[in-house]
C-alpha cells in the first residue's frame, strides 16, 4: 500500500496564534500556532477548518511539550492548515515536511480505513537530528463519508504508541465539532424560515442542500430548484451579480439576498420576490390614459352626455365626471370641445401613420 504526499507549487502562509475567546473554552488553555496552507475555500472546507481549530483549543494543554503537531487535509487530501502549540513547532514541522500547497493522498479512499504510520506519508528520515514519524486517521461524516483528514506529525525520537489513538481521537473530535454546526447552522435556516413563512410575500430561504419556500412563493414560483437557488444566492451575495431575475407561473420577480451567517461563513440566504411590473405608462398624453378613461373619452368626443356613457359603460355619471377630470389633466384640455377636437387628431394621426393595405 503506498501513499504519496504530491506536492504543487508553493504558495504564501503565514501563522497566526489562535487564542480561546472570552466566554468560550477554559481562558487559561494554552495558545495554538496555526500556519493555513490553502487559500479559498469551499463552504466545506471552512466548515472543517473551523471544527479543527476550536479541536486543537481544546487539546492544546494537552500537546504541550510533546512535540506533535497536526495537520488538516480537505476530503480530496489537499492540505488546509497546520497546527502545532508553538511558531517554534511550527518551523520544525516546515522542516521535516516544507509547508507548501500540497496533497495528502492515497490511491484509493479505502486505504484511509485505517491510521497509516511511517511509510505511508514522506519516507521517514532525520531532520536536524530528529526522526519524524506520521499517523493518519480519516475524518468522516454519516452521509457524505470521508470528508477530511487528520495527520499527525511527530520529530522526536521514536514513535509513541499513543499517537495512533490520539489520530483516531483527534479526528474523531473533528467528527463531534462538524456535526454540532451541522445542527447550529440547520437551526439557523430554520429560524430564518419560521420567522418569514407566513409573508404574504413570496420569498424563499435555501442553503447548500435544503431550499424551503413559503405559500406566497411556491404559489407563483412553483417547483423550485434548490440547486439553482443556492447558486444564484451566492451569486447574489458574494457581488458576482448585481440583481437577478427568476420566473414561474406567477410571473417574473426581481430576487434580493439576505446572507444567512455562521461565523463568518455563508451558510444560506433568504430571498425575497418583488413581482417585476409592466413598464409604466406616461403620466400625460393619450398613451398615459387608461382602457376605461379611453372609452369615456371616445363616447364624450362622439357627443355623449355622461349619463349616456355611464349607461354605456356601466358606471354612474358621478363615476363619469370622475374620469373626465383626470382626462382632462392627463390631456391637458378644458372643455368636452376640446376634448372632442384632441381625439379626432389623435385618430386621424393614427391612420395617417398606418399603410393602407
Amino acid at each position: 500500500m503506498t501513499v504519496q504526499r504530491e506536492l504543487t507549487s508553493a504558495v504564501p502562509h503565514f501563522t497566526a496564534e489562535v487564542r480561546p475567546e472570552s466566554g468560550g473554552v477554559d481562558p487559561g488553555a494554552a495558545p495554538v500556532a496555526t500556519r493555513w496552507t490553502a487559500h479559498d475555500y469551499t463552504l466545506e472546507e471552512s466548515a472543517l477548518v473551523g471544527a479543527a481549530v476550536r479541536v486543537a483549543r481544546s487539546l492544546a494543554a494537552d500537546l504541550m511539550g510533546t512535540g506533535i503537531s497536526f495537520v488538516l487535509a480537505g476530503a480530496d487530501g489537499r492540505e488546509l492548515g497546520r497546527f502545532a502549540e508553538s511558531a517554534h513547532e511550527l518551523d520544525t514541522l516546515d522542516a521535516a515536511v516544507p509547508a507548501t500547497a500540497g496533497h495528502w493522498t492515497g490511491s484509493t479512499v479505502s486505504e484511509w480505513d485505517g491510521p497509516q504510520q511511517d511509510g505511508a506519508f514522506p519516507p521517514p528520515g532525520r531532520v536536524h537530528g530528529r526522526r519524524r514519524v506520521y499517523v493518519a486517521a480519516p475524518i468522516r461524516r454519516e452521509t457524505e463519508g470521508r470528508v477530511g483528514l487528520v495527520v499527525l506529525a511527530w520529530t522526536r525520537g521514536e514513535p509513541n504508541p499513543l499517537m495512533e489513538p490520539l489520530a483516531r481521537l483527534v479526528a474523531h473530535d473533528v467528527e463531534l465539532a462538524l456535526a454540532e454546526d451541522a445542527t447550529r447552522r440547520a437551526e439557523l435556516l430554520t429560524q430564518a424560515f419560521s420567522s418569514r413563512r407566513r409573508s404574504p410575500r413570496p420569498l424563499v430561504v435555501v442553503g447548500p442542500d435544503i431550499v424551503w419556500a413559503n405559500a406566497a412563493a411556491t404559489q407563483v414560483l412553483g417547483p423550485v430548484d434548490a440547486a439553482g437557488m443556492w447558486d444564484l444566492a451566492q451569486a447574489l451575495v458574494h457581488g458576482r451579480r448585481r440583481e437577478a431575475t427568476v420566473r414561474g407561473p406567477g410571473g417574473q420577480f426581481r430576487v434580493a439576498a439576505e446572507a444567512i451567517r455562521d461565523c463568518g461563513d455563508l451558510v444560506g440566504a433568504v430571498l425575497n420576490l418583488a413581482a417585476r411590473r409592466p413598464a409604466s405608462r406616461p403620466a400625460l398624453g393619450w398613451e398615459g390614459l387608461t382602457a376605461t378613461e379611453k372609452a369615456v373619452s371616445d363616447l364624450v368626443a362622439s357627443g355623449h352626455t355622461n349619463r349616456e356613457v355611464g349607461r354605456e359603460l356601466f358606471m354612474s355619471p358621478h363615476t363619469v365626471d370622475a374620469h373626465l377630470r383626470h382626462i382632462f389633466r392627463k390631456l391637458d384640455v378644458n372643455s368636452r370641445v376640446d376634448l372632442a377636437r384632441l381625439v379626432g387628431e389623435t385618430y386621424a394621426a393614427r391612420d395617417h401613420a398606418t399603410p393602407r393595405q
